[in-house]
């Protein structure tokens, strides 16, 4: 990582001028980044999509220089310009919140408190998180059609005969129609609201159940009462919250986990240890634990065993259960491992009841 922000570039911009921009979106003072549809040939699409990751590459990119200058404030700068982009940038692509690097980013943040030791840099972190909160939520689907909605009436004035009869309900594009899962062509306002209304049921019961069979369940329901009038599939799929869902979930999962690990490190600097459970940073250091979004519950957390060689590890592991809402003992193929074990020797024979892979009564779920 580079040492000065001034020497470094993002596809050419420099990196200063990107960070401006970010500052004033952190504090509020920023317009939003959805501008007026540009159209390209292809469709419609949003600058805020090409803003917003521009925002993340910034964010990876300091925060790598603050932890090579060891700078408290520096860090938090950068994590912010994270959390800020993914509060104004709804529905965030896939590789920015998928479970690698959420996972990459709580990681490093845990491993700089405990390098900081639970201090300044913990609470500096909290009041970031709070000012940036996320919270999927169903007023965040509704003004999602509104825009949708005032995008719809604009194409009216411009090419009503396409709004009601787009190109591919022609029958040489059925063919593509059908394999873009748009089973109704045109647009009918009467059928949308209704469907929408239904939608938005759905959408409730899956922000109170967000497993993976809940969410086959009800995009199973969305796609069946699409299907059951006249309707554009595809462009249903995206105002209706339930496509966009898991990408929400994946973003308050990174929340949730780094306010974890914050409290979990103001924890330590208290009490001289590690809590046995997340249950005892209440009331002291949060609210209420926060929840792994994939269930009703905490994250899974586990103390490790006191090892000299790992100090700079922050002595504990913890994970989400991931989309299929099951708890996998940590296996990070289906568990989203958020801090996990230091890389410890081949063991030579049976896991002793000493391993940091066996089971122990320290886990917080």
């Amino acid at each position: 990582a580079a040492k000065d922000l001034d020497s470094l570039q993002i596809s050419g911009t420099p990196v200063t001028g990107i960070a401006m921009v970010a500052d004033r979106i952190a504090e509020g003072r920023a317009a939003p980044m959805r501008s007026p549809a540009v159209n390209t040939g292809y469709g419609k699409e949003w600058i805020r999509g090409l803003a917003a990751p521009k925002l993340w590459q910034l964010s990876d990119v300091a925060m790598a220089a603050a932890i090579e200058r060891r700078d408290g404030p520096a860090f938090v700068r950068a994590l912010e310009w994270h959390l800020a982009a993914q509060r104004i940038y709804a529905s965030m692509p896939p590789f920015m919140v998928g479970s690698e690097h959420a996972a990459a980013t709580v990681r490093v943040t845990a491993e700089a408190l405990r390098a900081d030791g639970g201090g300044e840099l913990a609470l500096a972190l909290e009041a970031a998180i709070r000012r940036q909160s996320v919270r999927p939520s169903m007023e965040a689907m509704k003004a999602e059609i509104v825009e949708w909605e005032v995008d719809g009436l604009a194409a009216w004035f411009t090419n009503p005969r396409g709004v009601v009869w787009p190109p591919w309900s022609d029958p040489p594009m059925k063919w593509q129609a059908e394999s873009s899962g748009i089973h109704w062509v045109g647009l009918y306002w009467p059928q949308r609201q209704a469907i929408r209304a239904h939608a938005g049921a759905l959408f409730e019961e899956l922000m109170a159940d967000p497993s993976d069979r809940n969410q086959q369940k009800a995009s199973a329901a969305v796609f069946a009462i699409a299907d059951a009038g006249p309707m554009a599939g595809a462009r249903f799929s995206g105002v209706n919250g339930y496509a966009s869902t898991s990408l929400d979930l994946r973003g308050a999962l990174l929340e949730r986990a780094l306010a974890t690990v914050v409290a979990i490190e103001r924890f330590r600097r208290s009490a001289g240890r590690l809590p046995n459970s997340l249950d005892e940073l209440r009331p002291r250091f949060v609210d209420a634990v926060p929840k792994d979004p994939w269930r009703k519950g905490p994250f899974v957390y586990r103390v490790l065993p006191a090892d000299p060689a790992t100090a700079w590890h922050p002595g504990y592991t913890l994970w989400s259960v991931g989309a299929n809402g099951s708890d996998d003992d940590g296996n990070p193929v289906t568990d989203v491992v958020l801090v996990p074990a230091p890389p410890w020797p081949e063991p030579s024979a049976e896991p002793s009841t000493d391993s940091p892979a066996a089971a122990d009564a320290t886990r917080g779920n």
